[in-house]
């Protein structure tokens, strides 16, 4: 019994070792798979970062040479604006200079043109003159004769009114007649009507009257026969 207890002993510290040494190699891979995942994804963190922070740096280049190129636009189109400016202002000295060298040169003519523009503009204003003159005749002759032809429409006009006028009091003289006789009519023939009803309830009051006598004077004599009988 003690030899089996012993060899018992042995088998299972053999078997507690193997089980041990299993369990720590077991670790062992464990701590190796999770140390390659761990630089697995370590290396794809540094790349994502890199990654990011390239896109942040290129959006920020970006930026950058848009608000540079933004303020050379700027810087050049100021200097353009600038030297035209320049331009113009010299433009503009040349030219008042080259134009009073003109009139400074001709000035000695422009007396003679002068008094050709004057004789031109005063003959231009009498023939205006005088053509307004005879517009104003002629108006005056034709206002003068549409006032007449208006004049004589008017008059028509009004003499037709009061025809028209003349007219309508005669036919409104005549309908008020006719519309008298006729309502006279009506009255008579009303009155007349009125006449032969009463006539008409007299006569039937008087036969009322007369049958009802009858009857009393038939009821009498029946009355004294029976009191004879």
């Amino acid at each position: 019994i003690a030899i089996q207890c012993l060899q018992r002993r042995k088998i299972a510290r053999r078997e507690f070792t193997k089980i041990k040494c299993i369990v720590k190699f077991q670790s062992i891979l464990r701590r190796c798979r999770e140390q390659r995942k761990f630089e697995t994804v370590k290396v794809c963190v540094i790349l994502l970062q890199k990654y990011c922070r390239g896109c942040y740096v290129r959006a920020s280049i970006s930026t950058m040479n848009a608000s540079a190129l933004l303020i050379q636009k700027q810087h050049r189109g100021y200097v353009v604006r600038k030297h035209v400016s320049l331009l113009n202002s010299n433009a503009v000295l040349l030219q008042t200079q080259y134009r009073g060298y003109l009139i400074r040169k001709h000035y000695e003519f422009i007396p003679k043109y002068i008094v050709v523009i004057q004789k031109l503009y005063r003959g231009m204003k009498a023939k205006k003159e005088s053509e307004r003159r005879k517009n104003d005749k002629l108006r005056e002759e034709s206002c003068i004769k549409i006032q007449t032809q208006l004049r004589r429409v008017a008059a028509k006009t009004e003499i037709k009114r009061r025809q028209y006028d003349q007219r309508q009091k005669e036919l409104q003289e005549k309908s008020c007649i006719k519309i008298q006789g006729q309502s006279r009519r009506g009255a008579a023939k009303k009155e007349i009507l009125e006449l032969i009803q009463e006539k008409a309830c007299v006569k039937i009051q008087a036969q009322f009257r007369i049958s009802s006598a009858k009857r009393t004077m038939e009821q009498r004599q029946i009355e004294l026969i029976q009191e004879k009988a």
